[in-house]
């Protein structure tokens, strides 16, 4: 974050508590990112949404992790 503020032309003490955290999450976005596209195929975006465990469950496991869960499974992931 230190850096991203010093690259902006910003000091760290002259930022308030939102623009530091503007900040900080943009850090984290870029970081994100470049890991994906650094990743060869191999990373995966999943947007946030409040039924990500369907997800993960009906997409992220099969398709890319090529991982069949069976009823058994499914009922473990929602109990928890």
């Amino acid at each position: 974050v230190r850096a991203s503020v010093l690259k902006q032309g910003y000091r760290m003490e002259d930022m308030d508590s939102e623009e530091f955290c503007a900040i900080h999450l943009a850090t984290l976005c870029e970081a994100a990112v470049r890991n994906l596209e650094e990743a060869d195929g191999l990373g995966l975006a999943v947007k946030y949404h409040p039924d990500l465990v369907h997800t993960f469950l009906d997409g992220v496991f099969p398709n890319h992790f090529h991982l069949l869960v069976d009823q058994a499974g499914r009922d473990r992931v929602l109990k928890v």
